[in-house]
């Protein structure tokens, strides 16, 4: 809970303060602000209550967030990565990601694990002009494993 709700938190405070402090964009936008949550958020997982609970108060601290910046300029949003092929899937399988690949795979709708990119390009998204009317939202990165 303290790095990964209390972490964010502080991010986003700081942030948000400087945001505040700068004269608005031609387009009123001061400033955006996007959290990382988990898919956890959104469904439990066994066995990760500490983490669930982390990330479900970094999905719903965001949610405030937008709602307390969204007059001012400032918007608020969180991505919600999915099962991700990186070092910490591999350590939560205990190292067995190879032998459990096709397992996890299988509870995907599209069948196969995300990358950090995916989540990059929702970041950039959700940073841009493009996504200056969006806030308060999760974005789940996840292959649509939420949607079920």
């Amino acid at each position: 809970m303290r790095i990964n709700a209390r972490g964010v938190f502080l991010g986003s405070k700081y942030s948000a303060q400087q945001f505040l402090k700068q004269e608005p964009r031609a387009n009123g936008m001061r400033g955006w602000i996007v959290n990382l949550a988990s898919m956890v958020s959104n469904i439990g997982m066994q066995g990760l209550t500490g983490y669930t609970a982390s990330k479900g108060a970094v999905a719903a601290m965001t949610r405030t967030i937008a709602l307390d910046l969204a007059k001012k300029g400032v918007v608020a949003n969180c991505i919600a990565p999915g099962f991700s092929q990186t070092a910490m899937l591999d350590n939560a399988l205990g190292g067995a990601l190879s032998d459990a690949a096709e397992g996890v795979k299988a509870v995907i709708p599209r069948g196969i694990f995300g990358h950090p990119i995916d989540h990059a390009r929702a970041a950039v998204y959700l940073a841009s002009d493009d996504a200056q009317w969006v806030t308060g939202i999760t974005l789940n990165v996840d292959g649509g494993l939420v949607a079920q």
